[in-house]
């Protein structure tokens, strides 16, 4: 009996521990803006920042009178206060508006054009020509 329970035990553990492991892929995409591909961490991370604004916003409206000790769940019914769109539009609509600036962004970041990244252009900062030089 007392092996039994054991057994049961490391299964039921390493079935948590799977159901855990398999839940994301790596490096998956959601979404790419232009050529930028953006993962699922990072959409999740833009989505959360989304929705910390929308609770700002509308909790600093004079309008709402919301207590000082209430769940994220009180939100729910909530609209935008600027434009009255609904929580979860909104949060949709922010969250692509943020993964759309990163896109640009990084791009901008990873052009090759600039003067400053260009390989063929010599060194903002050189070396005078007699260092380095041994004397006769």
């Amino acid at each position: 009996m007392k092996a039994l329970k054991t057994i049961s035990a490391v299964l039921l553990s390493v079935a948590v521990i799977l159901s855990f492991a398999a839940c994301h892929k790596k490096g998956e995409t959601v979404m790419t803006v232009g050529e930028t591909k953006i993962d699922s961490g990072l959409y999740l991370a833009f989505q959360y920042n989304a929705y910390n604004q929308f609770i700002s916003d509308v909790g600093s409206d004079p309008d709402n009178s919301i207590p000082s000790s209430v769940s994220y769940s009180y939100f729910n019914d909530f609209s935008h206060p600027e434009d009255g769109t609904p929580r979860l539009e909104w949060i949709e609509q922010k969250t692509k508006e943020l993964c759309k600036e990163y896109g640009a962004v990084w791009s901008f970041a990873n052009r090759t054009t600039s003067p400053f990244l260009s390989p063929r252009r010599t060194p903002l900062l050189s070396m005078p020509p007699h260092i380095g030089k041994t004397r006769a």
